[in-house]
């Protein structure tokens, strides 16, 4: 669910989180790290110190090269300029280190931006400083500014269409809807969900129906072609859940009325006649008799 208060935030957070999409991204935009994406692993993103909790957006482990030794990479996600970034992944950083003592695990630190304004971002904590000396701290970052990827690039960065039509779309979305028809050319290529949810991404941020924006983005026959998939997938969703939910009732019906049988017959056993059974069982006389004609 992409809230209207954090959308950016949601949106990222929903597609990086699926292995196949984080595995294409890293595959295609950071070939260099030498990783092993087949065993990327989310994990927790909330660290606790004895002063202070820290956050990121996503946090994975996976292993380094031929080797059984972990590493972690950690996403920052930024939509506006922010410099305290680097400070936010070095915390996260010192509390899993901290936590470590020794043997530590190695970090790559990702900030990933697509802002509407400019933001220059630094590619190594050691820039931060105001002189050069031999005792910075050296901790290098991943950025991954979209601002600065070509759009061709993008729509065509991998076998995924959900990464690439997700991607585009974070570049463009302070752009009018006009401006976000390629990904279009994708959606009926994609899941149900995938693109779903970035209709939903671009609908709460731009604060427009979502077929208002199936109106700009989309040609009106592809338009009608994929309202009416909604509407088919909707449908058989709902007679889906229905028969699901008609089944359970049923069957806890009968199991209702099988301890009810099962306390008639117990009471006749005794030799109470029926009037007394409906008196105690508060039902009237004919559903018993009823009850008892059922095979």
């Amino acid at each position: 669910m992409i809230s209207s208060s954090h959308p950016h935030d949601d949106f990222f957070k929903l597609v990086f989180s699926k292995k196949e999409v984080i595995k294409s991204f890293i595959e295609e935009f950071m070939p260099d790290l030498k990783i092993d994406s087949s065993y990327l692993t989310l994990i927790p993103t909330e660290k606790n110190t004895k002063y202070k909790r820290f956050f990121l957006d996503l946090a994975f482990k996976t292993k380094y090269k031929d080797k059984d030794a972990q590493i972690y990479i950690v996403f920052e996600h930024k939509s506006y300029p922010d410099k305290t970034v680097y400070f936010q992944i070095l915390n996260y950083a010192l509390s899993i280190w901290q936590e470590e003592k020794e043997n530590l695990t190695p970090i790559i630190p990702v900030i990933f931006y697509h802002g509407k304004k400019h933001f220059e971002l630094k590619n190594n904590f050691d820039k931060l400083f105001s002189i050069n000396t031999p005792y910075n701290l050296n901790l290098p970052f991943k950025v991954i500014n979209l601002t600065k990827i070509e759009d061709k690039k993008l729509l065509e960065c991998s076998n995924n269409l959900f990464l690439c039509s997700a991607l585009y779309t974070m570049k463009h979305i302070f752009d009018n809807l006009q401006k976000l028809k390629p990904i279009a050319l994708n959606f009926s290529k994609m899941s149900k969900d995938e693109y779903y949810l970035i209709v939903e991404y671009i609908s709460n941020f731009k604060e427009e129906k979502e077929e208002t924006v199936l109106d700009e983005i989309l040609p009106k026959e592809q338009k009608m072609t994929i309202m009416e998939k909604w509407k088919k997938e909707a449908r058989e969703r709902g007679m889906q859940e229905g028969l699901q939910q008609g089944l359970q009732q049923g069957l806890q019906q009968g199991e209702k009325k099988g301890i009810l049988k099962g306390k008639i017959l117990a009471f006749l056993e005794i030799g109470i006649n029926i009037d007394e059974i409906a008196k105690k069982l508060n039902i009237e006389k004919k559903e018993i008799e009823n009850i008892l004609k059922e095979k």
